[in-house]
């Protein structure tokens, strides 16, 4: 099996961190380690998906009510700041499961191909 594209960007602490998940768990332990991050990102998903909807909804609340920009508009450019930033933490959850997925496939394919990170000439 050649090595494949995702393989070829992880990082030198993320190989290794894969090589001992491969030989300190079972091929089974390591399937629920996966299983489990799948969960974690089905969650991230729609939590990341709201959360960039909501700038949209604050950026057309003026066409819902007009009188906000003449009474409040204070209030409604610091709800507008205020949401942008609310993606921000789904962002860096989905990259912290993004990386510990990868670690978890290489650890699952290293414990069925133990010669997959030789170099090959």
């Amino acid at each position: 099996m050649s090595m494949r594209q995702w393989m070829r960007q992880m990082t030198v602490e993320d190989v290794t961190a894969a090589k001992l998940l491969s030989e300190q768990k079972t091929e089974q332990d390591i399937v629920q380690m996966a299983v489990a991050c799948v969960r974690k990102a089905s969650l991230i998903r729609p939590w990341f998906i709201l959360s960039c909807a909501v700038p949209v909804l604050v950026l057309a609340a003026p066409a819902i009510w007009p009188s906000i920009m003449s009474t409040d508009f204070a209030l409604w450019m610091m709800a507008m700041l205020a949401s942008m930033l609310l993606p921000i933490p789904a962002s860096i959850a989905a990259k912290r499961y993004g990386r510990e997925s990868r670690i978890i496939a290489l650890a699952f394919w290293l414990k069925r191909d133990p010669s997959l990170l030789r170099r090959r000439r």
